[in-house]
């Protein structure tokens, strides 16, 4: 029994200082509504009549605001800052024009021009019976609108675009506008992986080629032109193009061709087709993906043996070259960014 009150004490103890040691707080509020409709209840009121002063200039104001907003918030904001402004109650005539500025397909700016009659009470008074011109107010059928705001956007197109694409190699662009969808390119792509080379060099067709066989070192491009983007869907765009094409192929000492001239370069000069689209990301960053097809034209061996070549250099009628591996198409993705 001893036992069973020492357990009780205990229990009890605990629930106190639990208790003790948790406290409930409650904060009241006060809510008001600072509107009388006496249609809601049964307070029955005499007519309200005011006098009111419009003035006879118009008046207006220009409103910034967040680009998240609605027009309809931005509507309430402008007529706030246009009450404020010119010390009024009213706007008699409200005009609204809302102007966007888009820029790379993202809303950078939006501003509301309202303009309008500012109006303001001179008198308030109630009145047992309302006016006879009152009456035949309401009576009057007045089906006449109004265009309450205007929209107008200005889309500006980007000035410079800057992306970097890795994939069969490692380039990167920058392209300024031409027109609205087309645009000026100039680009740079690297290959330093090892790949197997032959030529076949032609000084002419009446003399036997020099041949020979070896290891490239790397070889880089340059190419400019121009291509167009073209818009196919909110966020996709295609772009094709064309251009020149320039390649240096860096050559190791083991390429050796006819009387044992080491060749150290071979100058390309080309065309270049290409294709690629574009998904915007983020703001101003984008993917881009692309393929191009470059396609030989005139080519120009180079050698530093300046005892086996007056000047250093064998101009050729034609070079038959002969990469492995040589990917016909030369496949690069990345992100592009414009501003």
């Amino acid at each position: 029994m001893k036992s069973k009150f020492i357990l009780l004490i205990a229990a009890i103890s605990l629930l106190l200082v639990s208790c003790r040691s948790s406290k409930l707080h409650t904060v009241d509020t006060e809510a008001r509504k600072y509107e009388l409709h006496a249609q809601n209840t049964a307070l029955l009121t005499r007519p309200l009549v005011a006098d009111l002063e419009v003035e006879q200039e118009r008046k207006e104001i220009e409103y910034s605001g967040p680009v998240y907003l609605s027009e309809r918030d931005l509507q309430d904001n402008a007529t706030a800052k246009f009450l404020k402004t010119h010390d009024c109650d009213y706007i008699a005539d409200p005009s609204f024009e809302i102007s966007k500025k888009v820029r790379n397909n993202f809303t950078k700016e939006i501003k509301v021009n309202l303009s309008g009659f500012p109006v303001s009470y001179s008198k308030i008074y109630q009145v047992d019976t309302l006016p006879e011109s009152i009456s035949q107010y309401s009576d009057v059928n007045n089906g006449a609108e109004r265009i309450t705001y205007i929209n107008s956007i200005d889309k500006e197109q980007v000035v410079w675009g800057i992306e970097g694409r890795y994939g069969e190699y490692l380039g990167a662009q920058i392209d300024f506008p031409l027109a609205e969808f087309t645009r000026y390119y100039f680009s740079f792509e690297k290959m330093d992986e090892p790949w197997n080379f032959s030529a076949d060099v032609f000084e002419d067709r009446a003399s036997d080629p020099y041949t020979g066989m070896g290891n490239g070192l790397n070889y880089f491009t340059l190419s400019t032109g121009i291509f167009n983007e073209s818009p196919v869907a909110e966020y996709l765009k295609l772009r094709y193009g064309a251009g020149l094409n320039g390649t240096v192929y860096n050559l190791n000492e083991d390429f050796v061709a006819g009387n044992q001239i080491n060749f150290d370069k071979i100058y390309n000069v080309g065309f270049r087709l290409l294709a690629g689209v574009e998904v915007p990301l983020f703001r101003n960053f984008s993917f881009i993906g692309q393929a191009h097809y470059n396609i030989d034209a005139l080519n120009i061996v180079f050698t530093d043996d300046p005892g086996a070549v007056p000047n250093a250099a064998l101009s050729v009628e034609e070079i038959d070259i002969s990469k492995t591996p040589d990917p016909p198409i030369y496949l690069g993705a990345g992100i592009r960014i414009v501003f």
